[in-house]
């Protein structure tokens, strides 16, 4: 009788110690999850002083941690970015970030519209989406990855009233940015594009889908950070923009830059699917030109189904082989 009284209170006072040990585990990991929440909370706290202490203007609004016990990441009511000297701002809605808390390096955030941007020489525009996610994998000095995607897409002027129609919307977008040594390579795509005929002046343009694989020999970054576009220079390896109901395509590969004024030089090269369909489109956008395209055209279906034509933009003017297409405003 006394073994077993023995042997029970021994398996009893084992349970005991393994439900201590359990609580003071939990006790333990709920205390560092707090402890690395705040210090999410205090690095982003600092990384935003600090860009206001710079001239510039930004915002967390209520920036707290969130996602215990699994998980970890910065939520935001609102944010604010204004950098007033280069005339850059964005202002958005809730954003939500989150990391395993055994894999932090792996981000994952998304935001909430609408995001009112403003560039220099614009009037402000209001963008609005469906759903609009990014993911990182963190290193330093920049990320391994970067990825966004985003549905139901629409940009239209901060000042439209309601219900007006958006000056472009498309079904979804994607952009992809990583390393390549000092610089970076960047893919992005796009689906069913349509632009407000009156962006388009005279000329009209069916739906559009299009992808492009560009690398830039410098990091593009600070370019699309504030800096401005001018100084930029990258290499397409494949540009093609295609009618959503690919009755045609272009596809455009070549070194472009641009020059300090603004000004694009490129020296490209241009293959054509279905170049008759192709020549019809381009002279609905270019209507003042419509006699030439459709002449130089003729030519060039002589080619085949898929010709390759050169293509120079010198200072922003812009010509197909020996047909001059227009001048593009310096950026």
């Amino acid at each position: 009788m006394a073994s077993r009284k023995s042997g029970g209170s021994g398996y009893t006072r084992r349970i005991l110690l393994l439900a201590l040990a359990i609580g003071v585990a939990i006790v333990g990991y709920t205390f560092g999850w707090n402890y690395a929440a705040h210090r999410l909370v205090g690095e982003a706290n600092a990384r935003v002083a600090a860009l206001n202490a710079s001239g510039r203007r930004a915002n967390c609004e209520n920036a707290e941690a969130r996602g215990y016990p699994f998980r970890i990441g910065l939520f935001c009511r609102s944010i604010m970015y204004v950098d007033a000297p280069s005339g850059v701002a964005v202002r958005a809605g809730a954003f939500r970030s989150a990391a395993q808390v055994y894999q932090p390096q792996r981000v994952v955030g998304e935001l909430e519209g609408p995001a009112i941007v403003e560039f220099p020489g614009i009037n402000a525009l209001e963008v609005t989406w469906d759903a609009l996610r990014a993911s990182s994998r963190l290193a330093s000095p920049r990320p391994d990855i970067l990825s966004v995607e985003a549905t139901g897409i629409a940009v239209g002027p901060d000042s439209a009233p309601a219900g007006e129609r958006p000056a472009a919307s498309a079904q979804s977008a994607e952009f992809h940015m990583r390393p390549s040594g000092p610089g970076s390579d960047v893919a992005w795509r796009f689906e069913r594009l349509s632009l407000d005929p009156d962006l388009l002046g005279d000329g009209t343009l069916p739906l559009l889908s299009g992808e492009a694989d560009l690398h830039f020999p410098v990091d593009p970054a600070p370019a699309f950070s504030g800096q401005g576009l001018r100084g930029l220079a990258m290499v397409v390896n494949s540009m093609v923009i295609r009618t959503a109901g690919d009755e045609t395509a272009a596809r455009v590969e070549g070194p472009f830059s641009i020059d300090e004024a603004g000004l694009i030089d490129a020296e490209l090269s241009l293959s054509v699917e279905n170049p008759q369909v192709f020549a019809q489109i381009m002279a609905e956008l270019f209507p003042a030109a419509r006699d030439q395209i459709r002449l130089a055209f003729a030519g060039v279906s002589m080619l085949g189904d898929n010709p390759t034509l050169p293509m120079r933009i010198s200072k922003g003017d812009v010509s197909i082989g020996f047909l001059k297409l227009g001048t593009l405003p310096p950026l």
